[in-house]
């Protein structure tokens, strides 16, 4: 029971998840909701995780900060013992809440807990060392899960989490809390960040799909089956990379059709590649798509693609066709 929480502070229905991912803006009440829900998890479990980006952040949000644990139970009336040079807080009923820094993964690698919390999990550095330690023993109790309060960023951690099936993602908006923040606050982050890509991520907690400077927007794009039978025109275009080491760059392999106005990418086989085997994987991927050429770019070696191809082409089989494009203007024009 939560009477005093709005909508989205409450859990989410059910028992058929995993992680709930409070991805909130700024001030929008997220930390309060993680203490009020860890606390209420003390009644149910024995041993908590609590993890921060650093064992201070742990410290001064978590455990002593104005929406922390220290403050949510003694509204509640509860007294809790807090020993910083053990890493442990004690509720009156004997549950321990060890306390982890996000620095030093490793320290989750033995320990075992029947709930966490992870605050700011999208600004740990390490997060996959610390989520991989931490699920592993992540296994006490009849329904051992975990609660998650970020401000998002668009990384690949935070984005397979949200999206992940056993994921339960509830965004809270900074204007949510209002009630609780200084109205000063609020007009000036409405006027300076309002309708900009900062604002959406800092007050709003949506994940930015789309990079600054890039040519495709996400919502350009979608995804769906095509029978590349139907297509007017396919090709196979190749970007090369100048050097075959373990350092190199990818050598951008992708095919693409077109019909009407519309275009898809039907295959990418970008990889790290020796100029044999991206010439063996072109001719493959020409071949399997019955591909009407095989493109590249002469400003950056599109005779050299030619010439290799060539050589790779079997002596029973017939050449591609190739087609060498100059690109007269950057790719933003």
């Amino acid at each position: 029971n939560y009477p005093h929480a709005r909508g989205d502070q409450w859990p989410p229905p059910g028992t058929d998840w995993r992680r709930w991912f409070l991805s909130g803006g700024r001030g929008s009440g997220k930390t309060r909701t993680g203490a009020e829900y860890t606390r209420k998890m003390s009644e149910k479990v024995g041993r908590i995780a609590l993890v921060a980006p650093t064992g201070a952040d742990v410290r001064d949000t978590m455990i002593e900060g104005v929406s922390g644990l220290m403050m949510v139970a003694a509204m509640a009336g509860m007294k809790l013992e807090y020993e910083p040079s053990k890493r442990r807080l004690t509720f009156p009923n004997g549950c321990v809440a060890t306390t982890f820094s996000a620095e030093q993964p490793a320290r989750l690698r033995g320990p075992q807990h029947g709930f966490a919390w992870l605050d700011e999990p999208a600004h740990m550095p390490l997060i996959e060392e610390v989520w991989s330690n931490l699920s592993f023993g992540l296994r006490l109790g009849e329904r051992p899960h975990v609660v998650l309060t970020s401000t998002p960023l668009p990384t690949k951690w935070v984005k397979k989490t949200q999206a992940h099936r056993l994921t339960r993602t509830v965004r809270v908006s900074t204007f949510d809390n209002a009630d609780n923040l200084a109205e000063s606050f609020l007009e000036e982050v409405r006027e300076e960040y309002e309708g900009t890509r900062l604002g959406l991520q800092e007050l709003y907690g949506r994940v930015l799909e789309d990079v600054v400077g890039a040519l495709w927007r996400a919502d350009w794009l979608q995804r769906e089956e095509i029978d590349y039978a139907d297509l007017e025109r396919i090709v196979v275009a190749i970007d090369p990379a100048g050097t075959a080491n373990r350092r190199s760059d990818e050598t951008g392999i992708v095919v693409a059709g077109k019909r009407g106005k519309n275009y898809w990418v039907i295959h990418d086989s970008s990889a790290k590649y020796s100029p044999q085997a991206w010439a063996e994987e072109a001719l493959r991927l020409y071949k399997l798509y019955s591909a009407d050429a095989i493109i590249a770019e002469k400003n950056f070696g599109g005779d050299m693609v030619k010439e290799v191809l060539t050589r790779a082409v079997p002596s029973k089989d017939e050449p591609p066709r190739f087609i060498i494009k100059t690109a007269s203007r950057a790719k933003h024009v």
